[in-house]
């Protein structure tokens, strides 16, 4: 498995035990009218999926105009 970069898996339910131990869910959902929603949840190990969550954090509090 890479180490480094990312990996977009859209049925993760679906993945059985292929996932890694530690990984960052990112889901997505339509609001209302043009707004959709996004949240992260860290899944498995708290250092390594901590780092994305911070990375990410600053731009996902702010609404994106589109």
């Amino acid at each position: 498995a890479p180490t480094d970069g990312v990996t977009v898996v859209e049925w993760p339910e679906r993945a059985g035990g292929m996932l890694p131990a530690a990984y960052l869910l990112v889901e997505l959902r339509a609001g209302t009218g043009d707004v959709r929603l996004v949240s992260a949840t860290a899944v498995g190990g708290e250092d390594e999926t901590a780092r994305w969550l911070d990375a990410f954090a600053p731009s996902m509090s702010q609404p994106v105009a589109g």
